[in-house]
C-alpha cells in the first residue's frame, strides 16, 4: 500500500523543531529587555503528513500460492476485501475507521497463510502505519518490527522491501524521539534501496525525506537540507508522478529553511506542498491540515501571530474531524494556537489550549515523550506570568528531565528549557545560576546549529544580559558584540519579504540591541578617557544604527546595488525582481486570508485565481532572478543591508558638515556628534523615553490651530516655547560647542524624535518675548496679533543652521557615494496638485482608504477635502523657476496617475530637477491585508489596476528619477512614521529608491498662504541665489519670519505652525544647474 502514515509521523515531529530565538525573557535591571518569544515547536502535523503521504510501501498483489481449499479461498477473499477497505478509508483520512478492517486483514491472512508469509508482512505494515498515523506508537512498533523480520527472512537482507520496512520502522523511532537509532535505520534502508533500485528511484527519494526529518531532529540542519533537496530532485523527475511523496519532500525542505531563518524560501516551498496535497487529496484531508499548520507556524516565526491563527484554527477543524477530539495531532494543533494566543497576550485562552493539549498527550503518548515536555514548558510560562516561580520551576525541571532522557543532553530543545530556567533565576536576581544555564544553552546551540545561527545569537544575548545585570560589563561586551554581528549577517536573508514582515523580524532583535546599547552607554559615559571608552562610543553608534531597523538600510543597499550593477538592462532586471517580490507578498497575504476561511466561506474562484497568479509570479521571479544572477552576480551581495560605523560616516561628511545622531533608551537619550577629522563626541540626556515622548507630543499639539467655537475659522494656539527650549538644552546644547562653522547640520533622529520639528527648537530661554510667550502658553490664552509677530524674535534653531534629516546614517552612502550622472539638460520643474475632489474642508492628509491588492473605494477618495490652495502653490514655484505652467504643472483633471506614468515612461519626469506633489498624503491604515502609504491624485470614475487615483509606494518605486534634486511632498503626514518602527515613511523611502537626492516633506496639514510664500522664498534662493537645498529651506523659513514683521495680515507667519512643518530629507547640499 502507499505508506501515507509516515508523512503523519514526520509532521508530528517537525513541529518540535521549529525553534525560534529564545523563550520568555527577563529584565532583572532597569533598562534590560527580554529577548523575545521563541519556542521549540514539535510538529505533530508533519509526522502525520509523513505517515500518510509517503509511498514507501509498494504493496504487492496477493500471491497465488495460497491454499486451494474453498474455505481458505473464501477467507482470503475476505482478507483482501478487508485490506482494500482499510486502504480506502486510509486514503480518505479516516484513520480510526481503517483500524478494524486492517486488523481483520492481518488476522485472516495469518489464519490462512501462516504467521511468516509475505502477505502477512504487508498486512502488518498497513496496520502498523495506521497506528502510527494515530500516534499510537507502542502499538505500531511491534507490528512494523515483525513485518521487517518476516521480509528479511523471506526475501533476504538486501531486498528493496526490506529497505521499505526499515524506513517504516525508522519513522516510528523518530516519532518517539529516538533520532539516533532512526538515522541509523534510515541509512541502512537508504543503502539497500539505492543498491536495489538505483540512486534516482522515487523510493530512494522517500527514504531521503525521512532521513532529512531525523537529521533535522538532531539539528544537523545542513545535512538535513542536503537530503531533503536531493529527495525533491528525485521526486520531481518521478514518472509516473508521486505527488504526495513530492509534497512531503517539499514540505520538509521548507521546514528546514524556516529553521535556518530563510522565511522567504520556506514560504514558497510550504505553499507548494499545500497545493500538491490539495490536488492529491482534496481540501479537507489531514495532509492539507498539516500543510496549513506549517504555514501558520511560519507566520508565527515572522511575528505575524494574528495572521497565523486563522490558518491554525482551520487546521484544527480538519484534524478534529479526521482524528477525533482526543488525538495527539489535535493536541499539537492546540499547542500551536496556544503559542500564537500567548504572543498576542491572550493568556487565559492560551492556558486553556495548553491544558487541553496536555490532557490529550497524557492519555495517548508516553509521559516521557518530548512532545509532552513542550507543553510543560508553556504551562511553566503560564505559572511564571501568574507569579508562581516555584510551580514554573517544577514544570521546567520535569520537562528538562524528559528531554534529556529522550533526546540527550546536547539536543537544542534542551537548550530551550535551560534558557527558560535561566530566566527564572535571573528574575530572582540569581545571576550566577542564570549564567550557568545560559552558558550551557550557548554551547549546545553552537554545537548543533553552528556559530552563526540566529538562535546562537539569542543565547549569547541571554548570557550577556546575565553578566550585564550582575555588573560584569567588560565580560558581557564581547558576548553582545558577537550576537550583534550574527544578527547583522542575518538581515539580508529574506530580501523578498515586505516591510511589514521585515519590521516584525527586526523587532524580535531590537531588545537585545537596546540592551547592548545600554551597556556601551555605561562604558562610554565614563568621564576618564580610555581606549575602552572610545571604542564603546564608536561601537554604540554602530549598534544604535542597526537598532533603528533595517528597512531604510535595506532600501539604501538595494538602491546602491542597482546603481552599481552595470548597464540599464541589469538595472531593469533588478527592479523587475523587486517588483515581482512585492507582487508575490501581496498574493501571499491574500492567500493566507483565503485559507483562513472554511470552504463555505471562501470563493473557490478567487482561491484558484490567486493560486494561478502566484504560480505565474513565482515562475517569472525564478527566471528574472536567474537572469540577474548571470548578468550581475554581485547584485545580491551589494544589496545586503549594513549599519554604517563612525569611521565611514566621517569619511562621507564634508568639512563644513556635522552629523548629530540620537537614540532613545528607556532612561536616557544617547547623542553622538560626528565631524570629519575629529574624534566623535558622545553625550547623554538623562530623561526617560516616556517623558520625551510626552514632550514631543506636547510641542506638536501646540503647533496645530484650533477651530474657534461657533465658527469654522481656525486660530493659532500658543506655542510651547518652554518645552522647545528645554529639548534644545537636552539634545543640542551638550554638543553645541563643536558646531562652529557648520554650514549643514545633518540630524539622524530616532522614532521618538522624528515627529519633533527640530527647526522650531529654541537655543535660548531668555528675553522679554520668550517670557511673555511662555506665560501665554501656560495660561492657554489665544495669541494676539502682536503675540504672533513676536515669535519672529525668538532664537529658533532654524536661524542657527541649515538642517537636513536622515532616517539612518546608512543613507549617507546612497546620497554621497553613488550619485547618478546627469542625463541631458532636463527641466527645472514639474508639479502635480489640486486633484478633483468633492470634500468641503481644507485639511490635507487622512487615513488610508484601501489596502494594497484591493480595488480602491473611489467614493472615499472623492470625498476628501478639495485643495485649491495647492494650485497657487505649484504655480508660484513654476513662476519662480521660470517654467510654463501650461506644460509643466498638472492640475485638476490632468493630475492623474496615468499622466505621472506617461511622463515617467517617456523619461521626462526623471529629467526634472524639482518635482512637486501638492496633495493629500495618506498613511497606511489597517483595513485588511498589507497597506501602503500613497499620494492622492484625481480619482477616475471607475478604478482600474492602472488608475485607482492613488500614487502608492509601489507606484513610486517604479519611477526613474536620475536627475531629480528635490521631490516636494507638501501633504500632511508624508514625513510620519508608518507604524513599522522605522523613522521615515515608506513613501519617502520609495522616492529615495527611485533616485531622488532629497525630499522636502511636511509633518502636518500646512497653511496654504504660508506654504505659497515659503515655496516662493525657497526656490528664489535655490534658483536665483544658487543656494543648496538645506540652505534654501533655511532662507525660506527666515523669509516667513521677516514677512511677519512687515505685513499685519501675515503676522501669523512667525508662528512655527506656518514655517516649521517642512524639513529636508536626504542630501541637503546637492545641486545641479537649472
Amino acid at each position: 500500500m502507499l505508506n501515507r502514515a509516515q508523512w503523519g509521523r514526520a509532521n508530528h515531529f517537525l513541529r518540535s523543531t521549529f525553534l525560534e530565538s529564545s523563550p520568555h525573557g527577563f529584565a532583572p535591571l532597569h533598562g534590560l529587555r527580554p529577548a523575545g518569544t521563541g519556542r521549540l515547536h514539535l510538529t505533530l502535523s508533519l509526522l502525520i503528513l509523513l505517515f500518510t503521504a509517503c509511498s514507501t510501501t509498494q504493496t504487492p498483489p496477493l500471491t497465488s500460492s495460497s491454499p486451494d481449499h474453498p474455505a481458505h479461498s473464501q477467507l482470503l477473499q475476505e482478507a483482501t476485501a478487508a485490506y482494500e477497505r482499510a486502504r480506502s478509508l486510509f486514503e480518505q483520512g479516516r484513520y480510526a475507521d481503517a483500524l478494524v478492517p486492517a486488523q481483520q486483514a492481518v488476522a485472516l491472512r495469518e489464519r490462512v497463510l501462516g504467521p511468516t508469509h509475505g502477505d502477512v508482512a504487508t498486512a502488518l505494515t498497513t496496520l502498523g502505519l495506521i497506528h502510527g498515523t494515530l500516534i499510537q506508537l507502542t502499538q505500531a512498533t511491534p507490528l512494523l518490527e515483525r513485518a521487517l523480520k518476516i521480509r528479511r527472512s523471506a526475501l533476504g537482507p538486501i531486498d528493496p522491501n526490506v529497505g521499505e520496512s526499515l524506513t517504516n520502522l525508522a519513522t516510528v523511532m523518530y516519532a518517539a524521539g529516538d533520532f539516533t537509532h532512526a538515522i541509523q535505520t534510515l541509512e541502512q534502508g537508504l543503502a539497500i534501496r539505492e543498491r536495489a533500485l538505483g540512486p534516482s528511484h522515487p523510493d530512494v527519494g522517500v527514504t531521503l525525506s525521512h532521513l532529512a526529518i531525523a537529521l533535522r531532529g538532531m539539528s544537523r540542519l545542513d545535512q538535513a537540507r542536503t537530503s531533503a533537496e536531493r529527495a525533491i530532485t528525485i521526486l520531481r523527475a518521478a514518472n509516473p508522478p508521486r505527488p504526495r511523496d513530492l509534497a512531503m519532500a517539499v514540505n520538509v525542505t521548507g521546514n528546514i529553511l524556516g529553521r535556518q531563518g530563510n522565511f522567504e524560501a520556506a514560504r514558497s516551498l510550504l505553499e507548494e506542498s499545500l497545493h500538491l496535497f490539495e490536488q492529491a487529496s482534496g481540501s479537507q484531508h489531514p495532509h492539507v491540515a498539516g500543510a496549513l499548520l506549517q504555514l501558520g507556524m511560519l507566520e508565527g516565526k515572522q511575528g505575524n501571530f494574528s495572521g497565523a491563527i486563522p490558518l491554525l484554527e482551520q487546521a484544527l477543524v480538519i484534524n478534529e474531524r479526521s482524528y477525533g477530539p482526543n488525538n495527539p495531532e489535535v493536541a499539537g494543533t492546540l499547542y500551536e494556537i496556544g503559542l500564537a494566543e500567548f504572543a498576542l497576550g491572550k493568556n487565559t485562552d492560551a492556558q486553556r489550549r495548553f491544558e487541553r493539549g496536555l490532557a490529550i498527550q497524557k492519555a495517548t503518548v508516553d509521559p516521557g515523550h518530548p512532545f509532552v515536555a513542550l507543553t510543560l514548558i508553556e504551562l511553566a510560562e503560564v505559572k511564571r506570568r501568574q507569579s508562581d516561580p516555584n510551580a514554573a520551576r517544577g514544570l521546567l525541571q520535569q520537562a528538562l528531565q524528559i528531554q534529556e532522557q529522550s533526546l540527550g543532553r546536547e539536543h537544542t530543545s534542551v537548550a530551550q528549557t535551560l534558557t527558560s530556567l535561566g530566566y527564572l533565576e535571573a528574575q530572582s536576581t540569581h545571576f550566577s545560576s542564570a549564567e550557568s544555564y545560559f552558558d550551557r544553552a550557548v554551547k549546545i546551540r553552537e554545537k548543533s546549529l553552528g556559530p552563526v545561527h540566529r538562535d546562537v545569537a539569542a543565547s549569547l544575548l541571554d548570557l550577556a544580559r546575565a553578566k550585564h545585570a550582575g555588573g560584569q560589563l567588560i565580560a558581557a561586551r564581547p558576548l553582545y558584540e558577537r550576537a550583534r554581528s550574527i544578527l547583522q549577517s542575518q538581515q539580508g536573508l529574506n530580501p523578498g519579504l515586505d516591510d511589514e514582515a521585515l519590521s516584525r523580524i527586526w523587532k524580535k532583535d531590537l531588545k537585545g540591541l537596546q540592551d547592548y546599547a545600554l551597556l556601551l552607554s555605561a562604558i562610554a559615559g565614563n568621564p576618564k578617557p580610555s581606549a575602552e571608552q572610545q571604542s564603546a562610543v564608536a561601537d554604540g553608534f554602530t549598534v544604535t544604527q542597526q537598532a533603528r531597523g533595517w528597512l531604510m538600510q535595506a532600501a539604501v543597499a538595494k538602491a546602491l546595488a542597482q546603481r552599481t550593477v552595470g548597464n540599464l538592462e541589469d538595472v531593469r532586471l533588478a527592479k523587475q525582481v523587486e517588483e515581482l517580490r512585492r507582487k508575490r507578498q501581496e498574493l501571499w497575504t491574500r492567500l493566507n486570508e483565503l485559507y483562513g476561511l472554511s470552504d463555505a466561506q471562501r470563493s473557490a474562484q478567487e482561491l484558484a485565481t490567486v493560486k494561478q497568479l502566484l504560480s505565474e509570479d513565482q515562475q517569472q521571479l525564478d527566471l528574472a532572478g536567474a537572469q540577474l544572477q548571470l548578468a550581475a552576480p554581485r547584485y545580491a551581495e551589494l544589496a545586503q543591508p549594513e549599519a554604517l560605523d563612525l569611521a565611514r560616516v566621517q569619511r562621507l561628511l564634508r568639512p563644513d558638515e556635522a552629523l548629530v545622531s540620537f537614540y532613545t533608551l528607556g532612561d536616557r537619550v544617547q547623542i553622538w556628534l560626528v565631524r570629519p577629522g575629529q574624534p566623535a563626541l558622545y553625550r547623554e540626556a538623562p530623561v526617560t523615553r516616556e517623558w520625551l515622548t510626552g514632550r514631543v507630543r506636547q510641542i506638536r499639539a501646540s503647533l496645530l490651530p484650533r477651530v474657534r467655537p461657533g465658527s469654522d475659522q481656525s486660530v493659532p494656539v500658543p506655542f510651547d516655547v518652554d518645552s522647545a527650549a528645554e529639548l534644545y538644552r537636552l539634545l543640542f546644547a551638550p554638543v553645541a560647542s563643536q558646531l562652529q562653522g557648520i554650514e549643514n547640520l545633518i540630524v539622524v533622529p530616532d522614532e521618538v524624535l522624528l515627529p519633533l520639528p527640530l527647526a522650531a527648537l529654541l537655543t535660548q530661554r531668555s528675553g522679554e518675548p520668550f517670557t511673555r510667550l511662555a506665560q501665554l502658553y501656560r495660561l492657554k490664552q489665544t495669541p494676539s496679533a502682536e503675540d504672533l509677530a513676536s515669535y519672529a524674535a525668538l532664537p529658533w534653531l532654524a536661524k542657527a543652521y541649515p538642517l537636513t534629516i536622515l532616517p539612518s546614517a546608512s543613507a549617507l552612502t546612497l546620497i554621497r557615494q553613488s550619485v547618478a550622472r546627469p542625463q541631458g539638460q532636463g527641466e527645472a520643474f514639474l508639479g502635480f496638485g489640486d486633484p478633483v475632489l468633492h470634500g468641503q474642508g481644507s485639511q490635507r492628509g487622512g487615513t488610508m482608504v484601501a489596502s494594497r491588492g484591493m480595488r480602491v473605494a473611489v467614493e472615499s477618495l472623492q470625498a476628501l477635502d478639495q485643495l485649491p490652495g495647492t494650485r497657487e502653490e505649484l504655480l508660484t514655484i513654476a513662476s519662480v523657476l521660470r517654467v510654463k505652467p501650461e506644460t509643466n504643472v498638472f492640475l485638476g483633471q490632468q493630475a492623474t496617475e496615468p499622466e505621472v506614468r506617461r511622463l515617467n515612461d517617456s523619461g521626462r519626469l526623471g529629467q526634472a530637477k524639482v518635482i512637486a506633489f501638492a496633495t493629500h498624503g495618506l498613511l497606511a491604515g489597517e483595513v485588511q491585508g498589507v497597506t501602503q502609504p500613497a499620494l492622492v491624485l484625481t480619482p477616475p470614475s471607475v478604478p482600474t489596476d492602472d488608475n485607482d487615483g492613488l500614487l502608492s509606494m509601489e507606484d513610486v518605486l517604479h519611477l526613474k528619477l536620475p536627475n531629480t534634486d528635490w521631490v516636494i511632498l507638501s501633504a500632511c503626514n508624508t514625513a510620519g512614521d508608518n507604524g513599522s518602527g522605522e523613522s521615515l515613511s515608506g513613501l519617502a523611502r520609495a522616492f529615495f529608491f527611485a533616485g531622488a537626492k532629497a525630499l522636502l516633506v511636511s509633518q502636518w496639514s500646512v497653511d496654504d498662504e504660508a506654504t505659497k510664500f515659503l515655496m516662493s522664498a525657497i526656490f528664489t534662493a535655490y534658483g536665483g541665489r544658487r543656494s543648496f537645498p538645506a540652505k534654501a529651506l533655511q532662507e525660506g523659513m527666515l523669509a516667513l519670519l521677516n514677512e511677519a514683521g512687515k505685513d499685519p495680515e501675515k503676522q501669523y507667519f512667525a508662528h512655527p505652525y506656518a514655517w516649521a512643518a517642512f524639513f529636508l530629507v536626504g542630501d541637503g547640499t546637492h545641486q545641479t544647474a537649472l
